[in-house]
């Protein structure tokens, strides 16, 4: 998987937001290896990777009381304010693919840069953060 992640990052500047059917459809043969990735999907493209990456690591960088009014079945809270503290215990891999959503998708992104500093190499930002996920009528848990 990680050399999908390595094709898109490439192929798509890892500023594009991409669709999910790209990710899963890429040709991982043909792919050069580069150190780091992150792209961008949309939720659609977040709940697919999700179900194809049962091992990846779905990170939620929102704070507490957001966390507990809804959150990703599976994901697990690591504030923004204290991702940098957490990581490194959490998710001690850093070829781990995290998957990483936010309220609306600003505070992901910044988390997904952070996280790529700290040396973490396969990384998926959710487009429009779990606003977007729950109106396309996607499950949350409480």
């Amino acid at each position: 998987m990680k050399r999908v992640f390595d094709f898109l990052a490439a192929r798509a500047n890892a500023e594009r937001t991409v669709n999910a059917e790209a990710v899963l459809s890429a040709q991982p043969a043909a792919v050069a290896p580069t150190e780091q990735s992150i792209i961008n999907v949309t939720p659609g493209g977040f709940g697919d990777l999700m179900e194809k990456n049962p091992t990846a690591m779905v990170v939620d960088v929102r704070g507490e009381g957001e966390y507990r009014r809804g959150y990703i079945p599976g994901a697990v809270l690591m504030p923004l304010d204290r991702l940098q503290h957490m990581a490194d215990q959490t998710i001690p891999d850093k070829t781990t693919p995290c998957f990483v959503y936010c309220h609306s998708g600003a505070r992901s992104q910044a988390a997904v840069g952070l996280l790529s500093q700290m040396g973490y190499t396969n990384l998926v930002n959710m487009s429009g953060g779990i606003m977007a996920w729950a109106q396309e009528g996607r499950p949350l848990s409480q």
